[in-house]
């Protein structure tokens, strides 16, 4: 098909009109000069015809042959390999996507999808004679995911008792270790107190005894008898030795002027508690002596006996205060170092139990993770033998579903190539489909494929349609063209569906192309000079000629596409131009004045 565009043109018949009153115009009326070139018009410049150039259009309609193909076509073979039992369609059938075509011999799959569906109410009835086991399964999952959730992810609450406990233990381990300290280095400050104690607790004794003295010399019966005085006297002597002995025990370095060994410690001790010994045989003595002579019944004796008793008591209960200090027995440290020991391990053991919350070993949750595994692999002990009969029951369902052949898409089926009887596999297709809608193709050389764009418009025309066109739009265009050719494949899709146009058709196809809004100029404007390949266009300026290079685009029957080199409104030649070199002077004939710088489309064949 060709379709023309036409620009505004000066009426034919004027033309015509004025072409005669130069040809006839007698002696009364001179003929132009520009009419017939004379000797001078030939000395002016050569005669040339000019038309100017304008914005108009350029449309090319080239026309090729074209291919019918279908847009889909498929040879369909089984997933399965087996003997044909059925081919339900034949050769022109129309079918839908998913239709069953043809289908294979199943009949021993059949056999074993039976035997895996038994299997399957097998494991199933396994499965609910083991309920109650089930819940306990799911109990130990469920408790093994959160001690393994808390490994990774401990609470906030866990952590703060975690901090208070190693806080607790700390404290204790502290007060165990201060004890342990104090028994084996006492603090010089609580001895220095002690000693001054023991001091005042023996000037309180001093005290007493004075006064027990005092009032046993002032009986009412008399001055004591020789047995109290002798007894008391030695008493006295006794405790004021072992004071003595106490004091060299608690202060050796005094006496002997440097540490004491162990020995010199033991034999000291020896002493103590020898004298201590014998103020506990003589007390008894005096004791009864005064009984005796019934000098208790005094009151004053009375009071003064209990004031020194109770004084010698402070004595012996300081020194002994004191001698904790300085000699703690070995029980004593040996308990304080236990108790230095446990509060030690609970020490440690908080802070292994906050370490292990803030940052858990990689063995501690790889241990957490197989109990959830064996949780759970548990719970789905016999969970998992229904799986797998559920799995096994699938598979030959699968099979047998592989067996069936059916249509990808909607099309017709263009050939039947297995029979009933035949051996088929996923290599021998069984038969041919192809769609019904249809593309067309042809090959544009590479002159013109970069005028080819996606989208442009194509008449197509086909004798198995006579008198019809076909609206189509390039769909796709090839990237990469034919070697030998040098054509590339572009693909047409109609814009509707066309019945009646079959895959395998001959055709036609028009290709229009157009260039709107361009600089256009006369075909015959455009030439080439000495064998050269670059394209020329004589333009005339102020009676010169400007022979320019130019880039050409689109060239209909007509018209030109000047895409650069000359602009709208610039005089071109269009007789002679071939001849005129650069700079020659011209003369306008003055029917160039008539031709305007129209654009016309026309049609040309590959």
């Amino acid at each position: 098909m060709i379709s023309k565009t036409w620009s505004v043109r000066a009426p034919l018949f004027v033309v015509i009109t004025l072409i005669g009153m130069v040809a006839c115009s007698g002696t009364s009326t001179p003929a132009p000069q520009s009419s017939a070139p004379t000797q001078g018009s030939a000395a002016r410049g050569t005669s040339v015809r000019v038309v100017q150039a304008s914005m108009g259009i350029v449309r090319v309609s080239t026309a090729y042959a074209a291919q019918v193909q279908a847009k889909d076509a498929v040879n369909v073979a089984p997933n399965a390999a087996g003997r044909v039992e059925r081919v339900l369609v034949d050769v022109g059938s129309e079918v839908k996507r998913g239709q069953l075509l043809a289908e294979l011999n199943h009949t021993a799959l059949d056999v074993q999808l039976r035997s895996a569906e038994a299997g399957f109410r097998l494991a199933q009835s396994r499965v609910g004679t083991t309920a109650e086991e089930q819940q306990r399964a799911q109990a130990a999952v469920e408790a093994a995911k959160a001690k393994l959730a808390q490994l990774r992810k401990p609470s906030i609450s866990d952590i703060q008792v975690a901090e208070s406990a190693l806080a607790a233990a700390k404290t204790t381990l502290e007060s165990a270790q201060i004890k342990l300290r104090q028994l084996q280095t006492p603090a010089q400050a609580d001895v220095s107190a002690q000693q001054a104690a023991i001091s005042a607790a023996n000037s309180t004794l001093l005290t007493a005894q004075a006064a027990l003295t005092a009032a046993l010399s002032t009986v009412s019966r008399g001055a004591p008898s020789s047995q109290i005085s002798q007894a008391y006297t030695t008493l006295a002597s006794l405790r004021t030795l072992a004071g003595s002995h106490i004091n060299d025990l608690n202060n050796p370095e005094l006496r002997l002027g440097r540490p004491p060994s162990a020995e010199e410690k033991a034999v000291q001790q020896a002493i103590v508690d020898k004298t201590q010994q014998q103020v506990n045989l003589i007390w008894p003595q005096l004791y009864t002596a005064l009984a005796e002579q019934q000098v208790l019944l005094d009151i004053g004796v009375r009071t003064a006996l209990s004031t020194e008793l109770s004084a010698q008591a402070s004595v012996d209960s300081a020194q002994a205060k004191l001698n904790d200090l300085l000699r703690p027995s070995a029980d004593k440290v040996t308990d304080a170092k236990n108790s230095v020991a446990s509060t030690q391990a609970a020490y440690d053991s908080a802070v292994a139990k906050l370490s292990a919350l803030k940052n858990p070993s990689p063995s501690d949750i790889a241990m957490a993770e197989s109990v959830v595994v064996a949780a759970e692999q548990g719970l789905s002990g016999s969970r998992a033998q229904v799986d797998q009969a559920q799995a096994a029951v699938d598979l030959v369902k699968q099979q047998i579903e592989d067996t069936k052949v059916v249509a990808p898409f909607e099309g017709i089926v263009s050939q039947r190539l297995l029979s009933p009887g035949a051996f088929a596999s996923t290599q021998t297709p069984i038969v041919s489909i192809v769609s019904k809608d249809v593309v067309a193709t042809i090959r544009v050389e590479e002159a013109a494929i970069n005028s080819v764009k996606t989208g442009l418009l194509v008449n197509l025309t086909s004798p198995s349609l006579p008198g019809q066109t076909i609206a189509m739009r390039v769909s796709a265009i090839a990237p990469s063209g034919d070697d030998r050719a040098h054509t590339f494949l572009v693909q047409l899709t109609p814009d509707s569906a066309v019945p009646g146009l079959r895959p395998g058709a001959s055709a036609n196809a028009t290709v229009i192309t157009s260039h709107e809004n361009v600089v256009a100029v006369p075909r015959e404007a455009v030439f080439r000079k000495g064998g050269q390949s670059q394209d020329l266009v004589a333009v005339v300026l102020n009676g010169k000629v400007s022979v320019r290079q130019v880039q050409a685009g689109l060239i209909d029957d007509r018209n030109a596409e000047i895409v650069s080199g000359v602009k709208a409104g610039e005089q071109v030649v269009i007789t002679g131009q071939a001849s005129l070199n650069d700079g020659d002077a011209v003369v306008v004939d003055a029917l160039s004045q008539l031709r305007s710088g129209d654009v016309t489309s026309g049609q040309t064949q590959p």
